[in-house]
């Protein structure tokens, strides 16, 4: 199932139907890119855009609005994740879900979302019912008909990387696929593959640094988190260079280097707390900056 080709028809389709500016449609294209490789706050930014123009089109403006549902969820904004799933439900009305022509691990990631907070609608439930999932990034255990299903959705998707390498999303599904399998390095290959079309790719270079930091290879993980950070200095407020700069923080006091900690730290004290609540820390990563902090 060649999700992105159906997707590009359907956006096609809906251009030429409602003469739907393709500023809209391209936000919403971004907006996906950046939820696949976790960008949070720019698939937010982008899809928030696309909403406002695509609202004569109800299947484009349900999906811009399940992605929506899908980034507040991740951000902990479980208010206004709810909201947007039942804007979902309202416009879909007896449409199934899977009009929407999802990539097929989001689809499974929001459909489990739907039975998280209990929305049993027919679009909801029209596969088999899923358990509730706390949260999106804990890993699920897989029946082995599910890990087949996914195994399969790889095979599709490397045959699209083969055939055109010029767009990152599918190259951020593969990666999410493999992260769902546990399959560590095959995860980091496929940053590195992403890297070879796209050097400038600034997600891929710290979702590599975050796999490195997590294995406690912290040379390499500091190397591409200077290396995401240097591709997005200009805009010092991006909660995304906010996260970059607290695990370069993280990773020269993990590996011993505390006082090149203290100069990461020095001046983004004050951004960094400010951000807690919307950074993928832990607790403890948490307290290791406030210590670090403390004694800047």
């Amino acid at each position: 199932m060649f999700v992105f080709i159906s997707s590009l028809f359907l956006s096609l389709l809906t251009l030429y139907s409602y003469d739907i500016d393709p500023f809209y449609i391209n936000a919403l294209e971004r907006g996906e890119q950046h939820y696949l490789a976790q960008d949070y706050s720019s698939a937010l930014k982008n899809l928030k855009i696309a909403v406002f123009g695509l609202n004569k089109d109800n299947i484009l403006c349900s999906k811009a609005h399940t992605y929506i549902a899908l980034t507040y969820f991740n951000l902990k904004n479980l208010q206004d994740s709810k909201k947007h799933l039942d804007r979902v439900l309202e416009l879909l009305g007896d449409q199934d879900f899977t009009v929407l022509n999802m990539p097929a691990s989001v689809q499974d990631t929001a459909l489990q979302l739907f039975s998280h907070f209990s929305l049993t609608d027919s679009q909801a439930t029209s596969s088999s019912k899923q358990e509730d999932r706390p949260k999106e990034k804990k890993p699920r255990q897989q029946e082995p008909q599910n890990e087949s299903v996914t195994r399969s959705h790889i095979r599709q998707l490397e045959k699209i990387i083969r055939k055109d390498p010029s767009k990152t999303s599918p190259f951020y599904e593969l990666y999410s696929l493999y992260r769902e399998l546990k399959d560590t390095k095959k995860a980091i290959k496929i940053l590195h593959k992403l890297l070879e079309a796209h050097s400038d790719e600034r997600r891929a270079h710290f979702l590599l640094g975050l796999s490195y930091y997590n294995t406690e290879n912290y040379i390499e993980a500091e190397s591409h988190f200077g290396k995401a950070f240097s591709l997005s200095e200009a805009n010092e407020d991006d909660i995304q260079v906010i996260e970059i700069k607290a695990y370069l923080i993280l990773t020269s006091y993990s590996k011993g280097n505390k006082k090149q900690a203290k100069m990461h730290a020095t001046g983004w004290e004050e951004r960094i707390l400010q951000h807690f609540d919307q950074l993928v820390l832990d607790e403890d990563e948490k307290e290791k900056l406030r210590v670090i902090f403390k004694f800047i």
